[in-house]
Parts: structure tokens; C-alpha cells; sequence
């Protein structure tokens, strides 16, 4: 039963003990019986009477096409910056590089800001909207929180964005400029979660903090990436979705998406879930070789990895994310920084693509498992690229060349070419 009047679109449902409550009157963050974390479940019978695969094509992209699927109570709250809809790019010169036969890139940093954190963060808004919040808050270590301001700027919320210290500037400026003000920490991105979850009653904010434990609705928006990834494939699933880890939160989304539209019929077989972090900050990946269960995730510490947006010590979706990895019967691989450079220039070489070095964390782990012989050669790949390499130009800068300078002078352009020849 349900705790009060039913909401006949979704309850939130608890991890933990299985008590559902609606969220008629508040919003609901934990569960008020046991502490557990809360996900949304929805009455998919009702769902499967109303959409169907045709429904879906015949609506525009972006993430609000699956409103059915999503926490949605007024429309007119959606405040909509166009995210959603990114490409899944056929990478036919990178499939032949890796030697594979089919490899697909889910280029999220064609959203608003750059990132796929766009997705919750639009859903986040929308709840915040519903439930007549005036201010939102949210502990980034750079790409949740410039989303989270551009889409409160729009909605006219105030916007605090808690960043640890070593947050690129680029992210800094970013939020700066749609508004939001961002509180400095002199701690790890886990540290500044803790933080601002001990503050938030007394100042009565609403976080936005892309983990379940902080918000279970705006963890709804990522599932849409999977939902676009069956659509692009003609509603096939590929073999294998390599994706970054950090807090675990994207990939526990993926993973419901495609169970969601696996309940529903819209597709007939699941794909495998490989879960990719840095050598620096491999939680998740440590207890997946270890073969703990995921209350036994241990805190890595201070992490060591240029690829920032991952470096999450102690990831909160991390037990969900390892329970998806295992039911998918997937994978986790870490991979170094050395690594994930590598494949941030080749992606940008071969297919015209600019990631961050976590975005492309993902890219790193599919090569890494075709070596070990995990993915097979013959098998569809899809690895989720989450973020711009515009965030990130510090790191972008140690694979590239200074350019040769030279005068207004015809004679000299020969000298600048013959440099570029020597570099190949």
C-alpha cells in the first residue's frame, strides 16, 4: 500500500524495506520508515495502454519525449533547453583502428551545457518547480553544476553549486555565467555531498545532487539515454554499453531504461552494462574484482585522475550501479589517465568528436576489454561519450602540439608544414 492518497502515475518505491509513499503533498528524498534509498517505480500497464513504439517515433526528440516514463506532474513546469536527442555516431574509421565490426558513440556533448547531466538536471528543475522550491542547491565537481544553473536560471530559482577546490576553472566560469553561485570546498566531491547534505535543512535548500540518495527524480533523466539508443538502432539493443563511472548514477539509470522498455516490449533483449573509472579512483571496479556486494564498496580516498567528473571516492549509486554491472552480466575495467588521453585524441581525430577525459573514460575501457578478450570483435559496441572536452582544455592541452609561428611571408609557410610533416 501506498502511504496517503495513490498516485496512480508512480510511488516511490524503497531499496531497502519495499514501503512505496507518493509525494502529493512534499517531496520525498528518503525513506521516513528505514532511512533506505527510494526509486520510482511506474504503473507500466498504464504506460503500455497510452505509448507504443510507433507513439514514440512520431514525437520530436529530446528528453521529454518519454514524459510517460518520467516523474511528471505539470507540464507547463518543464523548462526545456533543447537536451535530449544527442546523436549515437557510427564510428566506422574507429571500428576499423580497434578492429571491430560495429562501434557507436552516444555523443552527449551535444546537450545545452555540454554534458548529459543536462537530463537530470532538466527533470530536477521540473520538481522543484512543482513543489514551489525557491532555491536549489547541488555539490558538483563541474558538469552537474553548470547544468543545474543554466536550467534554475531559466526557471528563475536561486542556484548554490558546492565544487571542490580542484574543479577546472572552465566549469567555474560556466556557472558563473548562468548565475549560479559557487562555494569553493577544500575536500573531495564525496566531502562536499556530506557537507551540504548536514546544511541544507538549516537553509532550506533543495539539492539537486545527481546521486539517488540525495534526489531520486532527477536521477529519471539519464534512463532516456537508453531509451534514444534502442530508437537510433531501430529498436535493436547492442551487445555491449560501456559507460563512466563515477558516482554510479548514469549507468543505474541506463540500466533501468533498458529494463523499462524491456518490460514494456519495445525491445526483446538486454545488452550487456561494462562499467569504466580511472586507475586513480576505481571503487566501484575494486569490489567488482573482489567480488563484494555493494554495501561492501569501500571509500577510495583523495582520487589521483586528471579524469575529475569520475574521481568520486565514494560513489552513492555505487551499489545499484554494481548490481546492474552483475545482472547485465557485464564488466568493470579501470583505465589510466595515460589511456584516456590516448582515446580523447583519437575519438577527436577519427570521428570529429571533443570529449572531457571522463566522457571519454568510456572509449579507454572498450579497447582495454577487446584486448582482454571480454567484448568480442564481432559484437555491437555502444560507449557513452558524457561530456565536452570544452570543460576540460588543461587536460586536452597535454596531447596537443604547439603550432608553429611564422611571418606574413610565403617562404615561411614551407618551414610551418615540414613541421606538421615531422609530427606524424
Amino acid at each position: 500500500m501506498v502511504n496517503g492518497k495513490e498516485n496512480t502515475n508512480y510511488v516511490l518505491n524503497c531499496f531497502t524495506c519495499g514501503e512505496k509513499y507518493n509525494d502529493l503533498q512534499k517531496p520525498m528524498r528518503r525513506c521516513k520508515k528505514c532511512g533506505g534509498n527510494l526509486r520510482i517505480i511506474y504503473n507500466y500497464d498504464k504506460i503500455a495502454r497510452k505509448i507504443n513504439r510507433r507513439v514514440l517515433e512520431s514525437r520530436k526528440p529530446g528528453v521529454w519525449k518519454y514524459k510517460e516514463l518520467l516523474p511528471l506532474k505539470n507540464a507547463s513546469k518543464i523548462i526545456n533547453l533543447g537536451e535530449g536527442g544527442t546523436k549515437l555516431h557510427k564510428c566506422e574509421k574507429l571500428a576499423k583502428i580497434l578492429g571491430v565490426k560495429e562501434l557507436y558513440a552516444k555523443d552527449e556533448t551535444r546537450n545545452p551545457t555540454g554534458t548529459f547531466k543536462d537530463r537530470p538536471a532538466t527533470v530536477g528543475i521540473l520538481k522543484a518547480l512543482e513543489f514551489n522550491i525557491k532555491a536549489v542547491v547541488i555539490a558538483s565537481d563541474g558538469n552537474a553544476g553548470p547544468a543545474t544553473a543554466a536550467y534554475a536560471a531559466k526557471a528563475g530559482l536561486k542556484c548554490y553549486v558546492f565544487m571542490p577546490v580542484i574543479t577546472p576553472w572552465e566549469r567555474i566560469i560556466q556557472v558563473e555565467m548562468f548565475g549560479g553561485k559557487v562555494i569553493r570546498v577544500e575536500g573531495t566531491i564525496s566531502e562536499c555531498i556530506d557537507l551540504l547534505t548536514k546544511a541544507q535543512e538549516q537553509y532550506g535548500w533543495y539539492q539537486l545532487t545527481t546521486a539517488i540518495p540525495c534526489n531520486p527524480y532527477q536521477a529519471e533523466g539519464p534512463k532516456t539515454i537508453a531509451y534514444e539508443i534502442c530508437e537510433d538502432l531501430k529498436w535493436e539493443t547492442p551487445d555491449w554499453v560501456v559507460i563512466p563511472v563515477g558516482g554510479g548514477g548514469l549507468l543505474t539509470a541506463n540500466w533501468k531504461g533498458f529494463r523499462e522498455f524491456f518490460r514494456l516490449g519495445f525491445i526483446k533483449k538486454l545488452p550487456k552494462i561494462a562499467a569504466v573509472q580511472a586507475e586513480g579512483c576505481a571503487p566501484l571496479v575494486k569490489a567488482y574484482n573482489e567480488r563484494k556486494k555493494g554495501e561492501e564498496i569501500e571509500n577510495w580516498g583523495i582520487p589521483e585522475s586528471l579524469a575529475i567528473s569520475i574521481g568520486v571516492p565514494f560513489p552513492l549509486d555505487g551499489a545499484s550501479a554494481l548490481e546492474a554491472v552483475k545482472e547485465s552480466k557485464g564488466y568493470a575495467v579501470a583505465v589510466s589517465d595515460k589511456e584516456i588521453l590516448k582515446m580523447e585524441k583519437l575519438l577527436g581525430e577519427t570521428e570529429g568528436v571533443f570529449a572531457e577525459p571522463a566522457g571519454i573514460a568510456s572509449l579507454a575501457g572498450v579497447k582495454k576489454l577487446i584486448k582482454e578478450g571480454v567484448i568480442k570483435k564481432e559484437e555491437k559496441i555502444v560507449f557513452e561519450v558524457t561530456g565536452s572536452g570544452l570543460k576540460d582544455f588543461q587536460s586536452a592541452k597535454k596531447m596537443c602540439e604547439k603550432p608553429p609561428r611564422i611571418k606574413v611571408n610565403l617562404e615561411e609557410i614551407e618551414s610551418a608544414l615540414k613541421y606538421w610533416e615531422n609530427k606524424r
